[in-house]
């Protein structure tokens, strides 16, 4: 985290310096040709330099930004997967009936026992193993753990805490 403010500061300087030198050549272009001899400019050299070095800081930072992005997304599918078993329970206690929730590959099932209509929910970066889930009339799930592969990574979800289930 601390890498990427630095590197996010460093590219902020560079951007700085490129914008006062394209200020400079700007300032210059629209003066009387005897003048621009006089203000001194950047050449076309040290424009390219400057602009390789962006290129390279953006290049080596962007990789780690990027995979900065793709934890993050994953990570929010995680606590949106969470929220839609809380969700769940809820709903089997409101209605005083248990619910089923099937588990398949990304896939996420939502049965409801009366002839409501099915809801599904497809995650890009969960990947479950077939597994079926049944809330109870009192809103409780039938397991608190369960295997999820997150962006190919083994993790094991413990929902007791979230339905107050102690373990025994």
């Amino acid at each position: 985290m601390a890498e990427c403010a630095a590197a996010d500061a460093l590219i902020d300087a560079l951007i700085d310096v490129l914008i006062e030198m394209l200020i400079r050549l700007a300032m210059a272009l629209m003066k009387p040709i005897l003048t621009i001899i006089l203000i001194p400019l950047f050449t076309l050299i040290e424009l390219l330099i400057v602009l390789t070095i962006m290129m390279t800081l953006l290049g080596l930072v962007g990789g780690n930004v990027i995979e900065s992005v793709q934890r993050t997304r994953a990570q929010a599918e995680v606590v949106s997967f969470l929220e839609l078993l809380k969700k769940c329970g809820v709903t089997a206690f409101a209605s005083g009936q248990s619910l089923s929730l099937v588990l398949d590959g990304n896939r996420v099932t939502i049965e409801p026992p009366s002839t409501d209509q099915v809801h599904e929910v497809i995650y890009e970066h969960l990947d479950f193993e077939v597994h079926q889930m049944t809330f109870f009339r009192n809103g409780l799930p039938d397991s608190v753990n369960l295997s999820v592969n997150v962006d190919g990574k083994p993790r094991q979800l413990d929902f007791a805490e979230m339905f107050d289930i102690t373990k025994k």
